[in-house]
Protein backbone atom coordinates (compact mmCIF):
# COMPACT_ATOMS: atom_id res chain seq x y z
CA UNK A 1 0.00 0.00 0.00
CA UNK A 2 2.85 2.37 0.95
CA UNK A 3 4.74 1.54 -2.23
CA UNK A 4 1.69 2.27 -4.36
CA UNK A 5 1.22 5.66 -2.70
CA UNK A 6 4.90 6.43 -3.20
CA UNK A 7 4.73 5.66 -6.96
CA UNK A 8 1.65 7.81 -7.39
CA UNK A 9 3.32 10.72 -5.58
CA UNK A 10 6.43 10.35 -7.77
CA UNK A 11 4.39 10.48 -10.98
CA UNK A 12 2.52 13.54 -9.72
CA UNK A 13 5.78 15.35 -8.89
CA UNK A 14 7.17 14.67 -12.39
CA UNK A 15 4.04 16.08 -14.03
CA UNK A 16 4.24 19.17 -11.89
CA UNK A 17 7.90 19.67 -12.74
CA UNK A 18 7.18 19.52 -16.48
CA UNK A 19 4.31 22.01 -16.15
CA UNK A 20 6.46 24.43 -14.16
CA UNK A 21 9.30 24.20 -16.72
CA UNK A 22 6.89 24.80 -19.62
CA UNK A 23 5.27 27.84 -17.94
CA UNK A 24 8.67 29.34 -17.09
CA UNK A 25 9.85 29.06 -20.71
CA UNK A 26 6.70 30.71 -22.02
CA UNK A 27 6.78 33.59 -19.53
CA UNK A 28 10.49 34.33 -19.86
CA UNK A 29 11.53 37.11 -22.29
CA UNK A 30 15.21 36.25 -21.95
CA UNK A 31 17.30 33.84 -24.02
CA UNK A 32 17.61 30.41 -22.41
CA UNK A 33 20.11 30.52 -19.62
CA UNK A 34 22.88 28.03 -19.08
CA UNK A 35 21.89 25.45 -16.56
CA UNK A 36 25.01 26.24 -14.53
CA UNK A 37 24.08 29.91 -13.89
CA UNK A 38 22.50 31.22 -10.72
CA UNK A 39 18.72 31.17 -10.36
CA UNK A 40 18.73 34.66 -8.81
CA UNK A 41 16.92 37.24 -10.89
CA UNK A 42 19.26 39.55 -12.83
CA UNK A 43 18.26 42.82 -14.49
CA UNK A 44 17.97 42.58 -18.29
CA UNK A 45 20.65 44.80 -19.89
CA UNK A 46 20.82 42.99 -23.30
CA UNK A 47 18.67 43.93 -26.31
CA UNK A 48 15.56 41.78 -26.77
CA UNK A 49 16.10 38.48 -28.63
CA UNK A 50 14.51 37.76 -32.00
CA UNK A 51 11.10 36.20 -32.04
CA UNK A 52 10.73 32.46 -32.58
CA UNK A 53 9.11 33.09 -36.00
CA UNK A 54 12.06 35.12 -37.29
CA UNK A 55 14.47 32.48 -35.94
CA UNK A 56 12.71 29.74 -37.88
CA UNK A 57 12.85 31.86 -41.06
CA UNK A 58 16.59 32.37 -40.64
CA UNK A 59 17.15 28.63 -40.18
CA UNK A 60 15.17 27.81 -43.33
CA UNK A 61 17.11 30.43 -45.24
CA UNK A 62 20.38 28.88 -44.12
CA UNK A 63 19.25 25.40 -45.20
CA UNK A 64 18.30 26.63 -48.68
CA UNK A 65 21.63 28.43 -49.05
CA UNK A 66 23.59 25.32 -48.09
CA UNK A 67 21.54 23.17 -50.50
CA UNK A 68 22.22 25.54 -53.43
CA UNK A 69 25.95 25.83 -52.73
CA UNK A 70 26.50 22.10 -52.10
CA UNK A 71 28.60 20.55 -54.93
CA UNK A 72 26.90 17.94 -57.09
CA UNK A 73 27.89 14.36 -56.58
CA UNK A 74 30.09 12.67 -59.23
CA UNK A 75 28.44 10.12 -61.51
CA UNK A 76 30.92 7.42 -60.54
CA UNK A 77 31.12 8.37 -56.88
CA UNK A 78 34.70 9.67 -57.07
CA UNK A 79 37.02 11.51 -59.41
CA UNK A 80 38.53 9.06 -61.88
CA UNK A 81 42.29 9.09 -61.67
CA UNK A 82 43.90 10.90 -64.57
CA UNK A 83 40.68 12.68 -65.61
CA UNK A 84 39.12 16.04 -64.77
CA UNK A 85 36.14 16.16 -62.42
CA UNK A 86 34.14 18.42 -64.73
CA UNK A 87 32.60 17.60 -68.11
CA UNK A 88 35.18 16.36 -70.60
CA UNK A 89 35.76 18.49 -73.65
CA UNK A 90 36.41 17.10 -77.12
CA UNK A 91 40.04 18.11 -76.81
CA UNK A 92 40.47 16.08 -73.62
CA UNK A 93 39.10 12.97 -75.34
CA UNK A 94 41.98 12.93 -77.79
CA UNK A 95 43.78 11.07 -75.01
CA UNK A 96 42.24 7.85 -73.73
CA UNK A 97 41.73 7.40 -69.98
CA UNK A 98 44.04 5.04 -68.14
CA UNK A 99 43.30 1.41 -69.00
CA UNK A 100 42.46 0.60 -65.36
CA UNK A 101 39.52 3.04 -65.45
CA UNK A 102 37.89 1.77 -68.65
CA UNK A 103 35.26 -0.24 -66.83
CA UNK A 104 34.08 2.95 -65.11
CA UNK A 105 34.36 5.21 -68.16
CA UNK A 106 32.77 2.93 -70.76
CA UNK A 107 29.40 1.70 -69.55
CA UNK A 108 28.53 -1.96 -70.05
CA UNK A 109 25.73 -1.46 -72.57
CA UNK A 110 24.43 -4.21 -74.83
CA UNK A 111 26.70 -3.09 -77.68
CA UNK A 112 29.81 -2.94 -75.49
CA UNK A 113 29.07 -6.29 -73.85
CA UNK A 114 29.17 -8.07 -77.21
CA UNK A 115 32.51 -6.57 -78.22
CA UNK A 116 36.18 -6.81 -77.35
CA UNK A 117 38.47 -3.78 -77.45
CA UNK A 118 42.23 -3.59 -77.07
CA UNK A 119 43.06 -1.37 -74.07
CA UNK A 120 46.77 -1.95 -73.34
CA UNK A 121 48.84 0.79 -75.07
CA UNK A 122 52.05 -1.28 -75.09
CA UNK A 123 50.29 -4.18 -76.79
CA UNK A 124 48.75 -1.76 -79.29
CA UNK A 125 52.23 -0.51 -80.23
CA UNK A 126 53.44 -4.06 -80.90
CA UNK A 127 50.42 -4.85 -83.07
CA UNK A 128 50.74 -1.59 -85.00
CA UNK A 129 54.37 -2.38 -85.82
CA UNK A 130 53.37 -5.85 -86.99
CA UNK A 131 50.36 -4.80 -89.09
CA UNK A 132 52.13 -1.83 -90.73
CA UNK A 133 55.81 -2.77 -90.50
CA UNK A 134 58.91 -0.76 -91.25
CA UNK A 135 59.27 -0.19 -94.96
CA UNK A 136 55.56 0.43 -95.53
CA UNK A 137 54.76 3.56 -97.55
CA UNK A 138 51.51 5.47 -98.14
CA UNK A 139 49.24 2.78 -96.74
CA UNK A 140 45.46 3.15 -96.80
CA UNK A 141 44.39 1.30 -93.65
CA UNK A 142 40.79 0.31 -92.94
CA UNK A 143 40.32 -0.45 -89.24
CA UNK A 144 36.98 -2.01 -88.28
CA UNK A 145 35.57 -2.28 -84.73
CA UNK A 146 38.48 -0.62 -82.90
CA UNK A 147 36.50 0.30 -79.77
CA UNK A 148 37.62 3.65 -78.33
CA UNK A 149 40.78 3.49 -80.42
CA UNK A 150 43.84 2.28 -78.54
CA UNK A 151 45.18 0.55 -81.65
CA UNK A 152 44.04 3.51 -83.78
CA UNK A 153 46.29 5.84 -81.79
CA UNK A 154 49.20 3.40 -82.01
CA UNK A 155 48.84 3.36 -85.79
CA UNK A 156 48.88 7.17 -85.89
CA UNK A 157 52.03 7.18 -83.74
CA UNK A 158 53.92 5.24 -86.41
CA UNK A 159 56.20 7.26 -88.72
CA UNK A 160 53.87 9.39 -90.78
CA UNK A 161 55.12 8.16 -94.16
CA UNK A 162 53.81 4.65 -93.43
CA UNK A 163 50.11 5.58 -93.40
CA UNK A 164 48.51 7.97 -95.86
CA UNK A 165 44.89 7.44 -94.79
CA UNK A 166 43.23 5.71 -91.82
CA UNK A 167 39.53 4.85 -92.25
CA UNK A 168 37.86 3.84 -88.98
CA UNK A 169 34.52 2.00 -88.81
CA UNK A 170 32.89 2.09 -85.37
CA UNK A 171 29.12 2.28 -84.63
CA UNK A 172 29.11 2.49 -80.79
CA UNK A 173 28.39 6.09 -79.70
CA UNK A 174 30.46 6.12 -76.50
CA UNK A 175 33.47 4.87 -78.46
CA UNK A 176 32.91 7.46 -81.15
CA UNK A 177 33.35 10.18 -78.52
CA UNK A 178 37.02 9.17 -78.30
CA UNK A 179 37.49 8.56 -82.03
CA UNK A 180 35.92 11.65 -83.60
CA UNK A 181 38.38 14.10 -81.96
CA UNK A 182 41.20 12.37 -83.84
CA UNK A 183 39.85 13.82 -87.08
CA UNK A 184 40.51 17.32 -85.72
CA UNK A 185 44.18 16.73 -84.98
CA UNK A 186 45.17 14.46 -87.90
CA UNK A 187 43.91 14.99 -91.44
CA UNK A 188 44.69 11.37 -92.31
CA UNK A 189 41.84 10.08 -90.12
CA UNK A 190 38.27 9.51 -91.29
CA UNK A 191 35.87 8.09 -88.66
CA UNK A 192 32.54 6.65 -89.83
CA UNK A 193 29.71 5.42 -87.55
CA UNK A 194 29.33 2.20 -89.55
CA UNK A 195 29.49 -1.44 -88.40
CA UNK A 196 32.52 -3.35 -89.57
CA UNK A 197 30.58 -6.61 -89.87
CA UNK A 198 28.12 -5.26 -92.45
CA UNK A 199 28.86 -5.60 -96.18
CA UNK A 200 26.90 -2.42 -96.87
CA UNK A 201 29.46 -0.40 -94.87
CA UNK A 202 32.15 -1.15 -97.45
CA UNK A 203 29.78 -0.35 -100.30
CA UNK A 204 29.30 3.03 -98.65
CA UNK A 205 33.08 3.54 -98.57
CA UNK A 206 33.13 3.13 -102.34
CA UNK A 207 30.16 5.48 -102.79
CA UNK A 208 31.89 8.13 -100.66
CA UNK A 209 35.01 7.86 -102.80
CA UNK A 210 37.27 7.06 -99.84
CA UNK A 211 39.03 4.34 -101.85
CA UNK A 212 39.17 6.26 -105.13
CA UNK A 213 42.92 6.76 -104.75
CA UNK A 214 43.60 3.03 -104.29
CA UNK A 215 44.93 1.40 -107.43
CA UNK A 216 44.06 -2.14 -108.50
CA UNK A 217 47.25 -4.16 -108.61
CA UNK A 218 48.18 -7.37 -110.37
CA UNK A 219 47.33 -10.52 -108.45
CA UNK A 220 50.93 -11.66 -108.65
CA UNK A 221 51.93 -9.26 -105.85
CA UNK A 222 50.59 -8.41 -102.41
CA UNK A 223 48.86 -5.04 -102.52
CA UNK A 224 51.47 -2.50 -101.36
CA UNK A 225 49.05 0.23 -100.24
CA UNK A 226 45.80 -1.30 -98.89
CA UNK A 227 45.48 -3.10 -95.54
CA UNK A 228 42.51 -4.29 -93.50
CA UNK A 229 42.48 -4.63 -89.68
CA UNK A 230 39.58 -5.86 -87.55
CA UNK A 231 38.89 -6.93 -83.97
CA UNK A 232 36.46 -9.85 -84.12
CA UNK A 233 33.68 -10.45 -81.60
CA UNK A 234 34.46 -13.44 -79.33
CA UNK A 235 31.30 -15.29 -80.31
CA UNK A 236 30.07 -17.43 -83.19
CA UNK A 237 29.29 -14.27 -85.19
CA UNK A 238 32.95 -13.23 -85.07
CA UNK A 239 34.15 -16.67 -86.15
CA UNK A 240 31.71 -16.78 -89.04
CA UNK A 241 32.74 -13.30 -90.18
CA UNK A 242 36.43 -14.24 -90.23
CA UNK A 243 35.63 -17.29 -92.36
CA UNK A 244 33.46 -15.23 -94.72
CA UNK A 245 36.15 -12.59 -95.27
CA UNK A 246 38.60 -15.32 -96.30
CA UNK A 247 36.03 -16.70 -98.75
CA UNK A 248 36.24 -13.43 -100.70
CA UNK A 249 39.78 -14.31 -101.84
CA UNK A 250 39.05 -16.98 -104.51
CA UNK A 251 36.30 -14.92 -106.16
CA UNK A 252 38.28 -11.66 -105.76
CA UNK A 253 35.34 -9.90 -104.15
CA UNK A 254 35.07 -7.17 -101.51
CA UNK A 255 38.49 -5.51 -100.93
CA UNK A 256 40.18 -8.32 -102.85
CA UNK A 257 38.97 -6.70 -106.06
CA UNK A 258 41.90 -4.29 -105.62
CA UNK A 259 44.44 -7.14 -105.48
CA UNK A 260 45.83 -9.40 -102.76
CA UNK A 261 44.93 -7.26 -99.76
CA UNK A 262 46.45 -8.39 -96.41
CA UNK A 263 43.98 -8.93 -93.58
CA UNK A 264 44.89 -8.73 -89.89
CA UNK A 265 42.48 -10.03 -87.23
CA UNK A 266 42.34 -10.03 -83.45
CA UNK A 267 40.29 -13.16 -82.85
CA UNK A 268 39.70 -15.96 -80.39
CA UNK A 269 42.41 -18.51 -79.75
CA UNK A 270 39.82 -21.19 -80.44
CA UNK A 271 39.15 -19.88 -83.95
CA UNK A 272 42.86 -19.53 -84.67
CA UNK A 273 43.51 -23.14 -83.64
CA UNK A 274 40.83 -24.32 -86.04
CA UNK A 275 42.06 -22.18 -88.92
CA UNK A 276 45.67 -23.33 -88.77
CA UNK A 277 44.97 -26.95 -87.76
CA UNK A 278 47.20 -29.38 -89.75
CA UNK A 279 45.90 -32.63 -91.29
CA UNK A 280 44.93 -35.40 -88.83
CA UNK A 281 44.80 -33.02 -85.85
CA UNK A 282 41.69 -32.89 -83.67
CA UNK A 283 40.79 -29.22 -84.42
CA UNK A 284 40.91 -29.90 -88.19
CA UNK A 285 37.53 -28.99 -89.68
CA UNK A 286 35.84 -27.34 -92.66
CA UNK A 287 37.07 -23.90 -91.52
CA UNK A 288 40.66 -25.19 -91.59
CA UNK A 289 40.42 -26.45 -95.16
CA UNK A 290 38.63 -23.39 -96.57
CA UNK A 291 41.00 -20.93 -94.85
CA UNK A 292 44.17 -22.75 -95.89
CA UNK A 293 42.87 -23.03 -99.46
CA UNK A 294 42.63 -19.23 -99.68
CA UNK A 295 45.42 -17.64 -97.66
CA UNK A 296 48.77 -17.99 -95.98
CA UNK A 297 48.48 -17.29 -92.25
CA UNK A 298 50.76 -16.59 -89.30
CA UNK A 299 50.62 -15.03 -85.84
CA UNK A 300 51.13 -11.26 -85.92
CA UNK A 301 52.74 -11.31 -82.45
CA UNK A 302 53.34 -14.38 -80.25
CA UNK A 303 50.26 -15.79 -78.53
CA UNK A 304 51.77 -15.40 -75.05
CA UNK A 305 52.15 -11.64 -75.57
CA UNK A 306 48.34 -11.30 -75.42
CA UNK A 307 47.85 -13.37 -72.26
CA UNK A 308 46.19 -13.12 -69.84
CA UNK A 309 43.13 -11.55 -71.39
CA UNK A 310 42.50 -9.10 -68.54
CA UNK A 311 45.89 -7.41 -69.03
CA UNK A 312 45.15 -6.43 -72.61
CA UNK A 313 41.44 -6.26 -73.41
CA UNK A 314 38.19 -4.62 -72.38
CA UNK A 315 35.72 -5.53 -70.95
CA UNK A 316 37.41 -7.71 -68.36
CA UNK A 317 34.68 -10.20 -67.65
CA UNK A 318 34.65 -13.96 -67.27
CA UNK A 319 33.17 -16.67 -65.10
CA UNK A 320 35.71 -17.15 -62.32
CA UNK A 321 34.25 -20.54 -61.35
CA UNK A 322 34.63 -21.90 -64.87
CA UNK A 323 38.13 -20.43 -65.14
CA UNK A 324 39.18 -22.02 -61.85
CA UNK A 325 37.90 -25.49 -62.65
CA UNK A 326 38.91 -25.56 -66.30
CA UNK A 327 35.43 -25.49 -67.87
CA UNK A 328 35.67 -21.99 -69.35
CA UNK A 329 33.37 -21.51 -72.32
CA UNK A 330 35.68 -20.74 -75.26
CA UNK A 331 33.14 -18.52 -77.02
CA UNK A 332 32.51 -15.72 -74.57
CA UNK A 333 34.12 -12.58 -73.13
CA UNK A 334 37.30 -13.18 -71.18
CA UNK A 335 38.62 -16.09 -73.26
CA UNK A 336 42.17 -16.10 -74.71
CA UNK A 337 42.59 -13.97 -77.82
CA UNK A 338 45.35 -13.88 -80.40
CA UNK A 339 46.36 -11.84 -83.43
CA UNK A 340 46.78 -13.31 -86.90
CA UNK A 341 47.70 -12.07 -90.36
CA UNK A 342 46.27 -13.53 -93.56
CA UNK A 343 47.95 -13.01 -96.93
CA UNK A 344 45.86 -14.17 -99.94
CA UNK A 345 47.61 -16.89 -101.93
CA UNK A 346 48.82 -16.02 -105.38
CA UNK A 347 47.42 -19.35 -106.58
CA UNK A 348 44.52 -20.26 -104.26
CA UNK A 349 43.55 -23.93 -104.18
CA UNK A 350 40.01 -22.77 -104.84
CA UNK A 351 39.83 -21.60 -108.43
CA UNK A 352 37.59 -18.73 -109.48
CA UNK A 353 34.01 -20.02 -109.82
CA UNK A 354 34.60 -23.18 -107.75
CA UNK A 355 33.80 -21.80 -104.29
CA UNK A 356 30.37 -23.48 -104.09
CA UNK A 357 31.81 -26.84 -105.20
CA UNK A 358 34.56 -26.68 -102.58
CA UNK A 359 32.08 -25.65 -99.91
CA UNK A 360 29.77 -28.54 -100.80
CA UNK A 361 32.46 -31.24 -100.84
CA UNK A 362 34.19 -30.15 -97.65
CA UNK A 363 30.94 -29.66 -95.76
CA UNK A 364 29.49 -33.02 -96.80
CA UNK A 365 32.59 -35.09 -96.12
CA UNK A 366 33.31 -33.50 -92.73
CA UNK A 367 29.94 -34.76 -91.50
CA UNK A 368 31.84 -38.10 -91.18
CA UNK A 369 35.26 -36.62 -90.53
CA UNK A 370 36.61 -39.75 -88.80
CA UNK A 371 35.38 -42.21 -91.48
CA UNK A 372 37.69 -43.37 -94.30
CA UNK A 373 37.06 -41.67 -97.61
CA UNK A 374 36.19 -44.96 -99.33
CA UNK A 375 33.15 -45.21 -97.04
CA UNK A 376 32.06 -41.64 -96.46
CA UNK A 377 32.24 -40.57 -100.13
CA UNK A 378 28.58 -41.55 -100.46
CA UNK A 379 27.82 -38.27 -98.65
CA UNK A 380 28.54 -36.46 -101.92
CA UNK A 381 25.40 -37.85 -103.51
CA UNK A 382 23.78 -41.00 -104.91
CA UNK A 383 26.25 -43.02 -106.96
CA UNK A 384 29.29 -41.16 -105.58
CA UNK A 385 31.07 -44.49 -105.13
CA UNK A 386 31.74 -44.30 -108.88
CA UNK A 387 34.32 -41.63 -108.04
CA UNK A 388 36.52 -44.08 -106.12
CA UNK A 389 38.18 -45.68 -109.19
CA UNK A 390 39.09 -42.22 -110.51
CA UNK A 391 40.68 -41.31 -107.18
CA UNK A 392 42.71 -44.53 -107.19
CA UNK A 393 43.66 -44.75 -110.88
CA UNK A 394 47.38 -45.64 -111.22
CA UNK A 395 47.38 -44.18 -114.73
CA UNK A 396 46.43 -40.75 -113.36
CA UNK A 397 48.76 -40.09 -110.45
CA UNK A 398 47.71 -36.42 -110.45
CA UNK A 399 44.25 -37.52 -109.18
CA UNK A 400 45.36 -40.28 -106.84
CA UNK A 401 44.22 -40.08 -103.19
CA UNK A 402 44.75 -42.50 -100.30
CA UNK A 403 41.20 -43.78 -99.83
CA UNK A 404 42.04 -45.07 -96.35
CA UNK A 405 42.47 -41.53 -95.11
CA UNK A 406 39.66 -39.74 -93.30
CA UNK A 407 38.47 -36.27 -94.36
CA UNK A 408 40.31 -34.90 -91.34
CA UNK A 409 43.55 -36.50 -92.58
CA UNK A 410 43.52 -35.13 -96.14
CA UNK A 411 46.04 -32.43 -96.96
CA UNK A 412 45.30 -29.50 -99.24
CA UNK A 413 46.60 -31.20 -102.39
CA UNK A 414 44.41 -34.25 -101.76
CA UNK A 415 41.39 -32.04 -101.19
CA UNK A 416 42.06 -30.37 -104.53
CA UNK A 417 42.03 -33.78 -106.23
CA UNK A 418 38.74 -34.82 -104.59
CA UNK A 419 37.07 -31.57 -105.65
CA UNK A 420 38.48 -31.80 -109.18
CA UNK A 421 37.13 -35.35 -109.67
CA UNK A 422 33.75 -34.37 -108.21
CA UNK A 423 33.56 -31.33 -110.50
CA UNK A 424 34.10 -33.48 -113.60
CA UNK A 425 31.45 -36.01 -112.50
CA UNK A 426 28.50 -35.66 -114.92
CA UNK A 427 25.98 -36.90 -112.35
CA UNK A 428 26.93 -34.64 -109.47
CA UNK A 429 24.00 -32.95 -107.68
CA UNK A 430 22.81 -29.71 -109.22
CA UNK A 431 21.78 -28.16 -105.91
CA UNK A 432 24.93 -27.55 -103.87
CA UNK A 433 23.27 -25.37 -101.23
CA UNK A 434 23.26 -26.08 -97.53
CA UNK A 435 19.68 -27.32 -97.73
CA UNK A 436 20.89 -30.52 -99.36
CA UNK A 437 22.20 -31.63 -95.98
CA UNK A 438 18.64 -32.58 -95.07
CA UNK A 439 16.24 -35.07 -96.56
CA UNK A 440 13.57 -33.05 -98.41
CA UNK A 441 10.99 -35.80 -97.81
CA UNK A 442 11.39 -36.12 -94.06
CA UNK A 443 8.85 -33.34 -93.35
CA UNK A 444 6.22 -34.48 -95.86
CA UNK A 445 2.84 -35.11 -94.32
Amino acid sequence: MASAQFCAALRQSRRCARLELHSSLLSSQLSPQCRFTSTTAVPNTEPPAQSSESTVQEKEKTKITRRLTKPKRMTYGRVIEGMESGPLSKQSKVQLPHMDTWRKVFHMTKDVGKRVSLRNPDTAKMLAESFVPEGSRDKVVIEASPGPGQLTRALLDLPKERIKKLIVLEPVSQYLEYLKPLENIDERVKVLPLPGHSWSSYTKLLEMGLLSDVEKTDWSQVHPHLTFIMTMAPFVDGEQLAAQLLRTVPERQWLQQYGRVPMHFILTGRMWERMKAPPSSMPRCKVSVMAQAAAEMYEAIPYDFLQPYSDHFHPDRHNTYELKYGDLDLRRLGIPLTSASFIPLEHPKIETGDLDIWDYCVRKLFVQKATPLEKCITALGPGATNLLPKLDDPDKPEDKVDLKKTPRGLDMEEWSRVVRVFKSWPFRPEDLGIGTLFNPHQHNR
